[in-house]
């Protein structure tokens, strides 16, 4: 109980911390056919539309391309997005959920993750979460122990990037068999690799 209420707090300092990171420049969009393998979007009551299910695969983050290895060595996310003015690659060529899925579907900011977590329900199924939103529709969230990593939990990928010296790229953690609420959120090395959920707008 204590280590969820520590991680709890530790969350929400940081999503304080870090909520202005959605300000600043975004990069230019990219118009990408709709892709026949794109998921199916769900109005959970938010802000955006959800998918119904991850981008196949996992990314690092810049990269459009889903690996099983990741490093520094092999990391080719441009230097316009890792050191520059620039901290928002929603709907760019960056972003893998646009190029791969194409149409309106693009990566979730930061806030939009935090709104996620914040206004939806999680119940642990012993595999994944059923995270339901207010208007009381569903969506499945995976989370599993990081096999590439060993280590707990799984990382979403947000497309914001906070704005410090080193424009690191802003994800959530979310630590199996715990609610997202007692997971992490934060700045992380942009080669890790991590799950994309993307989301599309309502207008």
């Amino acid at each position: 109980m204590k280590k969820q209420i520590f991680l709890y707090a530790a969350l929400l300092l940081t999503f304080y911390a870090c909520e202005s990171a959605d300000i600043g420049k975004r990069l230019p969009q990219e118009t990408v056919e709709l892709s026949p393998d794109a998921g199916e979007s769900v109005d959970l009551g938010l802000s955006v539309m959800w998918a119904d299910r991850n981008l196949d695969g996992y990314y690092a983050w810049g990269e459009i391309e889903s690996k099983i290895r990741f490093s520094e060595d092999n990391y080719e996310a441009p230097f316009e997005i890792t050191a520059s003015s620039f901290n928002n690659i929603s709907g760019s060529k960056y972003d893998a959920a646009r190029m791969n899925w194409g149409g309106k579907w693009r990566m979730p900011t930061y806030k939009e993750y935090m709104e996620f977590v914040k206004k939806c329900s999680f119940k642990w199924t012993g595999r994944e979460y059923e995270v339901t939103g207010p208007s009381g529709k569903k969506i499945s969230l995976p989370s599993s122990d990081d096999i590439i990593y060993h280590r707990e939990g799984t990382t979403y990928w947000t497309a914001s990037a906070d704005q410090g010296e080193w424009m690191a790229p802003l994800n959530l953690t979310i630590l199996s068999d715990i609610t997202p609420q007692s997971g992490s959120a934060g700045p992380d090395f942009g080669w890790r690799g991590g799950y994309i959920r993307p989301v599309c707008d309502k207008k």
